[in-house]
């Protein structure tokens, strides 16, 4: 049977369409041995020239590229300066201590958008006090002859970004199974510390004139991989505008 000539040209296409399609190798992977998650695109398109392969390997990338790479964490380093102690037999002595400061850290992601990090968003927090433990995790079991924290409680967070941080937490320092000091923590309230048997303790308020600084996130390493693999998409797409 023989085709009229334009039937045959239609099948010649269609082959050559088939062929290079089948020909043409793509590798898109992603290297997870290092930090940086870098995308990796390689084509031999040697044997094909269509627009559509073309693009389906460059949307490859871009998945690939999106694979990679994910919202990270970041860690804040937040501080208040300046603290109320009501002295007397009622309180009713205050005396101002403008050099006094409290601060720590803490590790979070805004995960549902809505402005504000809470408890559930956050993987560590950790107070500039003696012997810390990360309220995260939990306080580590203190050896009979040791000092360290003991008896963590963390029952509250709340940072809104850009705006004011609270949380309630609260731990003891013991050395062998007896207790020296009970910290609390409730900032835009109070701060308390009560030694035991040691004399007085402090408490700490929180006043109209307590300052609160919070420093700019730093990146975890996985925010670089971001930047990696967008990059990475970006070398996959110039080589194929080269090819």
């Amino acid at each position: 049977m023989v085709l009229p000539q334009r039937w045959a040209v239609r099948a010649h296409r269609r082959m050559n369409i088939f062929r290079s399609s089948h020909l043409a190798t793509t590798q898109v992977y992603v290297d997870r041995s290092s930090a940086s998650h870098m995308v990796h695109c390689e084509a031999d398109h040697r044997y094909s020239g269509g627009y559509m392969l073309r693009q389906l390997v460059l949307s490859g990338c871009l998945f690939a590229s999106m694979g990679a790479t994910h919202a990270s964490e970041r860690i804040y380093t937040f501080r208040w300066t300046g603290f109320m102690e009501y002295l007397g037999a009622w309180g009713d002595v205050a005396v101002w201590h403008p050099n006094v400061t409290f601060g720590g850290t803490f590790r979070g992601e805004d995960t549902n958008s809505d402005g504000f990090i809470m408890l559930d968003e956050i993987s560590s927090l950790i107070v500039d006090t003696p012997f810390p433990p990360d309220f995260v995790v939990g306080c580590p079991p203190a050896g009979v002859d040791g000092i360290g924290p003991t008896d963590c409680k963390f029952s509250a967070f709340s940072y809104q970004i850009g705006g004011p941080l609270t949380f309630s937490a609260a731990y003891q320092i013991t050395t062998g199974g007896y207790p020296l000091y009970e910290y609390s923590f409730w900032p835009e309230h109070s701060i308390t510390m009560y030694p035991a048997n040691l004399g007085d303790g402090y408490t700490y308020s929180f006043v109209d004139a307590t300052t609160f600084d919070i420093s700019s996130a730093v990146p975890e390493p996985s925010t670089y991989a971001m930047l990696l693999g967008g990059l990475g998409l970006i070398s996959c797409a110039a080589r194929w505008r080269k090819g």
